[in-house]
């Protein structure tokens, strides 16, 4: 399933991401865009802030991304993830389909399973029903 989210300010597309949920293991994020004259502003913090809540509604235990190294920090610092590092987390992304990019692309991830959800004010546990 994919789906593309972003974040509207007085109807204009400020900050747009591209979504894959693979299974209830994995989803990807491998886009994410601010317009130039709103970065700075949290826009895609908030937009990933929802995203991880529908994730974490659907019951998706972790969110893949593809950081090009200038802003892995940045990353790490202000969203939470962290490498996928671990040879075991290496195998498991090459069963998926993933978009993947040249080699100067780290990929980053964050566990959802245990994480709070920033907005709501508590861990999502329960499980939901989609139609």
């Amino acid at each position: 399933m994919a789906s593309r989210s972003a974040k509207f300010l007085s109807g204009i597309i400020v900050c747009a991401a591209t979504v894959r949920v693979h299974d209830k293991n994995l989803a990807e994020m491998p886009y994410i865009a601010t317009s130039e004259e709103y970065r700075g502003q949290r826009m895609a913090h908030n937009l990933v802030n929802h995203i991880e809540t529908v994730l974490r509604r659907l019951q998706v235990e972790k969110l893949v991304i593809p950081a090009v190294e200038e802003l892995v920090g940045m990353w790490i610092k202000n969203f939470g993830f962290s490498h996928v590092a671990d040879e075991q987390s290496k195998q498991e992304l090459t069963r998926y389909n993933t978009v993947t990019f040249c080699t100067s692309v780290v990929r980053l991830q964050k566990n959802l399973a245990r994480i709070p959800d920033l907005n709501l004010g508590h861990s999502v546990q329960a499980p939901i029903e989609i139609p």
